[in-house]
């Protein structure tokens, strides 16, 4: 991951946070976290749309629908915002792993939609390490103090976002994509394929 210098830190005022994909895995969560080292969240409007049109100029003929929609997110928040944050999701449980586009979302996304805009990163592997740890890791790279990275990311803020998840029917702090469903439907969608074809 890219270490970005205390003096840049002071340049990231406002992130931008779209409200697609991996938004709704966290929900709440990057808003919580951003506040408490000091950074304005600011979150794009609810898809809709106005939001495929922004895309549309932008976006790769090949992404699918949803894909779309993120780069329209995107787009939307170019000239509003010092930097946009898209996590490199891997993993949110142990022994899974999340759909491939997740992985490769924050290197589309900077030689597309955010080409324009600088992205913050962080890889979310819990295969590796935990959420807490990545995002203690994520504040220091960003130049905030040790001290203030781990007060972020303290046992006093995660009530709240627990109870935000459990809102959204989430398991806290556990995986969206139980039994690497992600994985498993895709491998259905390929035999139906494939029998087709067949016949």
């Amino acid at each position: 991951m890219k270490k970005y210098s205390k003096k840049s830190i002071l340049n990231i005022q406002r992130i931008g946070i779209p409200r697609g994909f991996y938004y709704y895995l966290y929900p709440g969560l990057w808003e919580i976290f951003f506040r408490g080292i000091g950074i304005e969240p600011v979150l794009t409007e609810k898809s809709s749309r106005r939001t495929l049109e922004l895309a549309v100029p932008c976006s790769e003929s090949e992404h699918c629908l949803a894909h779309k929609i993120f780069d329209g997110h995107l787009k939307s928040l170019q000239d509003q915002v010092d930097a946009v944050f898209i996590p490199r999701l891997l993993s949110m449980k142990k022994r899974h792993i999340c759909c491939a586009k997740f992985g490769a979302l924050p290197d589309a996304s900077r030689l597309g939609a955010a080409s324009l805009i600088p992205v913050i990163s962080v890889e979310l592997n819990e295969n590796r390490e935990s959420l807490t740890q990545t995002l203690t890791r994520l504040a220091k790279n960003l130049g905030v103090d040790k001290a203030k990275a781990q007060r972020s990311v303290s046992a006093r803020h995660w009530p709240v976002w627990r109870k935000k998840r459990k809102n959204a029917n989430l398991q806290d702090g556990s995986s969206l994509q139980q039994g690497g469903s992600c994985f498993w439907v895709m491998l259905i969608l390929l035999r139906m394929i494939l029998f087709v074809l067949r016949v």
